[in-house]
């Protein structure tokens, strides 16, 4: 599961204090501190050139910025300070691909449409960092509906992707109920949570009995004919 959109992202790691830094002390700091911004995640990393330093006096600190926003653009800034101000920042580049859990559609779906397991597969695939932090995870398809409509084999992005409005436990609902032509509707309490499509448990306001509902959006729930399968 890609977690490491909840990082920080403005960690830094110190190194030594010293006035020469050699590219081999610096390409490990960078190493550090890649390792500490992605913490447990699993991933492949490729450190480009990196430069040796001399600075001509005093005492100067190196520091690694950027977090996971500029590593995920391919790079890490070598910030060098003395005297707590700012004297050179180096860009160091990195490439960082992950093992992914990618969402993809197996056939076509609509703008709109909620997205139901048996049009999704999951694949593991090897891409970057940057392209993978896009991806929606799996675990949030049950809570969105697509923005537009998309063709099978589309990944599934977050900007692709709309959140579902569900009910609350404890709100007040309207209460729908049909008879062929017929449409009745009175109020409700939620007694569960509910995403559109889910089934759960209503207090019907006039009568006080407890109903079996459909929610229908984040305010209405339905009851639908005894022949429609219910869990």
């Amino acid at each position: 599961m890609l977690r490491v959109w909840a990082l920080g992202m403005s960690a830094a790691a110190f190194l030594w204090a010293q006035t020469e830094f050699t590219a081999e002390q610096l390409r490990a700091h960078v190493q550090q501190y890649v390792a500490a911004v992605l913490d447990t995640l699993a991933a492949q990393v490729e450190i480009g050139r990196v430069p040796s330093l001399r600075f001509a006096s005093g005492t100067v600190v190196v520091r690694c910025t950027g977090g996971l926003e500029e590593l995920a653009r391919g790079r890490v800034w070598v910030e060098f300070l003395s005297a707590g101000e700012s004297i050179r920042r180096v860009p160091v580049p990195v490439r960082v691909t992950v093992n992914a859990p990618v969402v993809r559609l197996r056939q076509t779906v609509e703008a709109g449409s909620k997205l139901e397991a048996s049009a999704v597969e999951v694949r593991r695939q090897r891409i970057g960092l940057q392209e993978a932090l896009l991806l929606l995870p799996p675990e949030e398809l049950s809570h969105c509906q697509l923005r537009r409509t998309l063709p099978a084999g589309s990944w599934l992005r977050r900007l692709d992707c709309l959140p579902l409005d569900g009910v609350k436990r404890g709100s007040q609902v309207t209460l729908v109920a049909r008879a062929g032509a017929v449409v009745v509707r009175t109020t409700a309490q939620a007694l569960e949570d509910g995403l559109p499509g889910e089934w759960i448990r209503v207090l019907r306001s006039a009568s006080r009995t407890v109903l079996r509902a459909r929610v229908v959006d984040a305010t209405t729930v339905e009851v639908v004919p005894t022949h429609e399968a219910q869990p």
